[in-house]
């Protein structure tokens, strides 16, 4: 699904089999369609605007409507996410967001170009119409196919053939992309379309301790899944338990991570040497040993403002 995880696949590649490899397809979803399509149609490839430049040209588009249906990011998610069900402007009711659609497909055209979503509806229809002869792909791999949306799904429907040469992995409890079209119910979805498909659950846990993944799965319990199999089970028994931190606002809770660091590092000050809470014997770490991970970048603004305000080098 990225360009850096395609890259890293390639190299292992390499190292496993050579020259051989540059005999294998690896790439992202959306290279695999470009270079399928030029394949197919014997034409050279479009230009591919990415998601900026498609922004702009969808805000060409709505200078010239007034008042626009909504704002133009808005916009845009919801074209992306109609293009991934495989829905083309005519297919929508909504009258005025299907125009400012059909307008932004329009500028797209005029200018040669292609967005992302187009790369894979415009393989999925080129296979759909099937003109072209069918594509000799005898072995389909899919990495982290719960994020692959409709059509996604359907392109590896289509190439996989029968099925028989169709392996995907994944795990329907790792979902995030749900607001881009994905959905975990695919592998549902897939074992009903191929009956012949077996399954295989990878139930030990090498990478996290024993602890870790008992907490895990009391979180995945209470989800949705229907394919959830959790073995606790592991081959680590170590490693500290988890400490909770409900924290009342952002910086509340940047606060609270300053406060744990420098418990860590013996105390920057005497008043924080003294507010110990048994994470670690106090001075056990140097500030080197400490991260804090963060899920958007938007987070890390507070947690520096926090760090800069206390004198913690980070």
């Amino acid at each position: 699904f990225t360009q850096r995880a395609a890259r890293e696949m390639r190299e292992r590649l390499q190292a496993l089999l050579g020259d051989d490899s540059q005999a294998v397809w690896v790439g992202t979803f959306h290279r695999l369609a470009l270079d399928l399509t030029a394949q197919l149609t014997q034409r050279p490839p479009p230009l591919v605007v990415d998601e900026a430049e498609a922004l702009g040209l969808l805000r060409d588009v709505l200078a010239n409507i007034d008042p626009a249906p909504a704002r133009a990011t808005e916009i845009r998610d919801r074209i992306s996410r109609w293009k991934a069900e495989g829905r083309r402007p005519g297919e929508l009711d909504e009258a005025p967001m299907a125009a400012v659609y059909a307008a932004y497909d329009e500028r797209l055209q005029t200018c040669g170009a292609r967005d992302y979503d187009d790369l894979l509806l415009d393989l999925l229809e080129l296979l759909r119409v099937g003109t072209h002869p069918p594509v000799a792909i005898r072995h389909l791999l899919v990495d982290e196919f719960q994020d692959v949306n409709a059509v996604q799904y359907e392109l590896v429907r289509n190439l996989a053939g029968d099925g028989r040469g169709l392996f995907v992995i994944g795990d329907p409890d790792q979902a995030i992309y749900g607001f881009r079209g994905a959905d975990p119910r695919f592998f549902d979805r897939l074992r009903h379309d191929c009956p012949a498909t077996s399954v295989h659950r990878l139930r030990r846990n090498y990478r996290s301790a024993d602890h870790v993944v008992a907490a895990s799965a009391a979180v995945i319990g209470a989800g949705l899944s229907s394919t959830a199999v959790v073995d606790p089970a592991t081959r680590r028994k170590d490693g500290p338990t988890i400490r909770i931190v409900d924290a009342a606002s952002e910086l509340a809770e940047g606060i609270s991570v300053v406060r744990v660091v420098q418990e860590m590092v013996g105390g920057t000050d005497m008043v924080a040497t003294d507010q110990t809470s048994g994470v670690s014997a106090p001075g056990e770490y140097s500030f080197g040993d400490v991260a804090v991970l963060f899920r958007t970048g938007r987070q890390a603004a507070v947690l520096e403002e926090c760090f800069a305000t206390e004198g913690l080098p980070y």
